[in-house]
């Protein structure tokens, strides 16, 4: 009778800070190859081409998180998710990148698109990733734990500041600011002094030329585990934010915390087993 591990007995995949395999890039703002291995690439298979929908993140070998409104109106059929990907224009990935098809999307149940609250969503894959070097899970952090003021790493393939997309990964390191201080600069950028930002969401950057942009949605903002070497909870997932970039406005993000007991219930559900298995 074998038992599901305890989640203390898993261990989480590390970042890989210098890459694996490829020199050193001079441009800071690219992530080397597998750096970063639960970054997960949600797409549609059409007939002619692959369209890119959003960023996710790998936290169970079967199981990737994102936000709700990257896949609204799609069914599971339609929607894949890669792992390993880096270059999306050149293959020069060591290891070969990994499909998975969607079998299963679960979206939360209070999800309201129009204000995107509880903008979260989980994709079950029709098969058990493998493990690599440049693939593996970020670990979930405890419900409702607190990461105001860490400087914390996020990654996408959206564009940048000046609007140009990137084919390679690129990270940028952010603050967590904390909600109170966000939803005083939120009513002032969104003029509206009625603003509530909901406890399900969190925010961090507010730093000028550093933020996630258009096409990051659902990408992850990972935080260091303390006491643990190069280990990482996934913390935020892109939701919106008020420009990119701009100095003092941070960008927002699903507070991943805030549904660590909702995300353990749905995978229990559909697995029958811990989450950590």
């Amino acid at each position: 009778d074998t038992e599901a591990p305890d989640e203390n007995e898993i261990v989480c995949a590390a970042r890989n800070n210098n890459g694996i395999g490829h020199v050193e890039q001079k441009d800071k703002t690219r992530a080397k190859y597998g750096e970063f291995p639960w970054m997960a690439f949600v797409y549609t298979a059409q007939a002619e081409y692959e369209l890119y929908l959003c960023g996710g993140t790998l936290v169970h070998s079967k199981v990737v998180i994102t936000i709700a409104h990257c896949i609204e109106n799609r069914t599971s059929n339609e929607l894949r998710v890669r792992l390993g990907e880096w270059d999306l224009e050149h293959m020069v990935e060591i290891y070969p990148p990994q499909d998975r098809a969607v079998i299963a999307s679960v979206t939360h149940p209070q999800f309201y698109s129009e204000l995107l609250l509880n903008d979260i969503a989980i994709l079950f894959l029709d098969e058990h990733v493998d493990f690599t070097e440049v693939v593996g899970i970020a670990c979930l952090p405890p419900q409702n734990a607190n990461f105001d003021h860490k400087r914390c790493l996020f990654t996408g393939w959206g564009e940048d500041e000046r609007g140009r997309n990137s084919s390679v990964l690129k990270r940028t390191k952010l603050p967590i600011v904390p909600n109170g201080h966000c939803q005083r600069v939120l009513r002032r950028h969104l003029l509206n002094r009625s603003f509530r930002l909901h406890q399900g969401f969190l925010c961090a950057g507010g730093e000028s030329g550093k933020d996630a942009c258009r096409g990051d949605g659902g990408s992850p903002l990972v935080c260091p585990i303390p006491h643990s070497e190069n280990q990482y909870y996934v913390v935020g997932l892109v939701a919106f934010g008020y420009e990119c970039g701009t100095q003092g406005v941070p960008g927002v993000y699903v507070n991943v915390p805030y549904y660590r007991d909702w995300i353990d219930g749905e995978i229990e559900k559909m697995y029958h087993v811990d989450i950590f298995v």
